[in-house]
């Protein structure tokens, strides 16, 4: 493992430039101010917890190689990004101190590799999270196909303490957003519809060039602390009586009969959609947009049908195939955008 001590920006500032910076404050994110400290000694109009101590939280980043966690990290924290690719080996570790609504937070971040090698390692670090950043990189498809396994990879892992995802915040972002159109491979729709699909906060970000780190990390932030407040947070497990988790329960249902792991039928909505999209003469036809409509409009056809058949959202019969040719048609619709 691989240890540092990482210096924030935006939130809070590295201590040998805090007496040099003005006392003005941070940006406001919905009702949260964020604040730098005036001097080197801690203000008493900080708060802490009931013990005097910084409000101590602990964020896992999590993704497939290469897809740039450590340099979302150095970006945000050091203000530099490094092109020198390095895979992580294990764990890097690093700690800082921000301020979140006259709150002093002590953030405790733990990036993970997002090689299979380390899986046993990382899976260590999920348990205790209070907030979960998945990475993926937009010009790598499958760092975007992969993100469903991640997610049952913390599910499981979760679900051998007895816990779930609901008390801990979850965002997405969508790193290399900064290349040119012909480099990408993932866009922002299908993303976002993930994220949406998942309860993931979503945020396009460019390490390079730091577009969207810092407004994601302010609202990652913001909403760890309020969730901690408000008793839903995070909190280490009682001994004694253990909770079954959700994919164990899932699992003993699968195994309980033969018959309770055959797929579900589709319903008559789901069964009408798959068979245009199927029969489909042309892009439009399946997915039911008139030739020459536009992006928005294409989007929203796209949406409302990819909610109905996700394969994450349902395990009916055929959704699988019939979702991968949705994308398919939307895909060749909007090459004729491009052209």
């Amino acid at each position: 493992m691989r240890g540092a001590v990482y210096q924030t920006a935006e939130m809070s500032l590295p201590q040998n430039d805090i007496r040099r910076t003005p006392s003005a404050n941070g940006p406001s994110l919905d009702g949260v101010k964020v604040r730098s400290p005036k001097s080197n000694r801690r203000s008493s109009t900080f708060l802490t917890d009931r013990t005097g101590k910084p409000l101590r939280v602990r964020i896992v980043i999590a993704g497939m190689e290469a897809a740039g966690k450590s340099c979302i990290i150095k970006r945000y924290c050091e203000k530099r990004f490094v092109a020198k690719y390095l895979p992580t080996v294990g764990i890097d570790y690093g700690a800082t101190r921000i301020f979140v609504d006259k709150r002093e937070v002590s953030v405790h971040i733990f990036d993970t590799s997002g090689l299979p090698l380390f899986s046993e390692v990382r899976n260590e670090f999920y348990r205790d999270a209070h907030g979960l950043l998945l990475v993926m990189d937009v010009t790598k498809r499958e760092s975007f196909d992969g993100l469903t396994d991640w997610l049952q990879e913390i599910k499981l892992e979760l679900s051998r303490e007895g816990r779930q995802l609901d008390n801990t915040t979850c965002f997405l972002a969508a790193n290399k957003c900064d290349v040119g159109i012909e480099r990408r491979e993932v866009d922002d729709m299908e993303a976002r519809l993930w994220a949406e699909l998942h309860g993931f906060n979503f945020f396009e970000t460019s390490a390079s060039t730091g577009v969207g780190i810092t407004d994601m990390f302010q609202a990652f932030f913001s909403q760890i602390v309020r969730l901690v407040d408000s008793g839903a947070g995070t909190k280490t497990p009682r001994q004694g009586k253990k909770q079954v988790g959700t994919v164990t329960k899932m699992r003993e249902r699968m195994t309980a009969s033969p018959a309770a792991s055959a797929p579900p039928q589709p319903s008559t909505e789901q069964a009408a959609v798959m068979r245009r999209v199927r029969g489909g003469r042309d892009p439009w036809e399946q997915l039911g947009v008139p030739r020459g409509c536009g992006r928005e409009e294409l989007n929203r056809a796209y949406r409302k049908l990819a909610m109905l058949l996700h394969p994450d959202k349902t395990e009916v019969a055929g959704a699988q195939e019939v979702f991968k040719l949705l994308g398919s048609a939307r895909n060749s619709i909007i090459k004729t955008f491009r052209d």
